[in-house]
């Protein structure tokens, strides 16, 4: 029962929505796939070349700026965490997606806060992010239980805060935050490379480390926000990006759903 919950959640339901966002922008009505259709799919799939997994990851981001007044002036620790869910197409290739939280933040400054004189020249942006990937991984033939690989891709991000943090130069004196989620858009699209390894830490997991390289493809500013508030004269455009080092458990499909 387990193994077809597992397989029904990776391919039946990622597929069907969207197939129905796509169906809605296009008005075009959706038939739910009867249960003869969800079955026949769920019996193509070989659950036991499904693994689950979490990550957590430390990184290092920083805000790519393009304008004439906002400057980037530095990066920012920050983390991520999420769900992976990995399928093994062939020997050595597997498609990688799930869900990930993560801040992604940098320091820059403007005019504004460097003629300031209460305030500390510059201040940080901070986003809060909802990722979903889809990437792919090539790797080795597993040696002494260790397999090396190489993983890519892209990711749909969906920012779900966004914030600007100025210091006084007065210590004391509680930073100031100011809420910028109106000035931002709702979602962009970035591409990850990264390699790693996987251990073999018992017959249940792999022990999972990843150094990885994220970057926006897309403006993650918001049209002409900056400007219809008066907050600057050309609209900003700004590309968050972050190194990444990633530890994580994935258990294997056979182990977990065999019973």
């Amino acid at each position: 029962m387990l193994k077809k919950i597992a397989t029904f959640l990776f391919c039946i339901v990622p597929s069907f929505i969207f197939a129905q966002s796509n169906a809605d922008k296009l008005n075009i009505p959706i038939n739910i796939p009867d249960s003869s259709f969800i079955i026949n799919n769920i019996k193509k799939i070989n659950p036991e070349n499904i693994s689950y997994g979490f990550q957590i990851s430390p990184s290092i981001s920083w805000l790519d700026v393009t304008h004439d007044d906002l400057q980037t002036d530095g990066a920012a620790l920050n983390f991520r965490i999420g769900g992976v869910i990995e399928y093994k197409l062939l020997s050595y290739l597997k498609v990688v997606s799930g869900i990930n939280y993560s801040n992604m933040a940098g320091y820059v400054y403007d005019n504004a806060v460097l003629t300031d004189n209460t305030l500390k020249d510059n201040f940080r942006i901070n986003y809060n992010v909802l990722e979903v990937p889809v990437n792919l991984k090539i790797f080795t033939p597993t040696v002494n239980k260790t397999s090396y690989f190489l993983v890519g891709g892209f990711s749909g991000c969906f920012i779900i805060g966004a914030t600007e943090k100025y210091k006084y130069v007065n210590s004391e004196t509680k930073p100031l935050i100011n809420g910028i989620l109106s000035l931002t858009n709702a979602s962009f699209v970035s591409y990850e490379l990264g390699a790693g390894f996987s251990y073999n830490v018992f017959n249940k997991a792999d022990f999972i480390t990843k150094l990885s390289y994220k970057g926006s493809l897309t403006n993650i500013a918001s049209g002409s926000a900056y400007t219809n508030n008066g907050r600057y004269n050309t609209d900003p455009k700004i590309y968050p990006g972050s190194l990444e080092l990633s530890f994580g458990l994935m258990f294997h499909q056979k182990s977990l759903l065999s019973h």
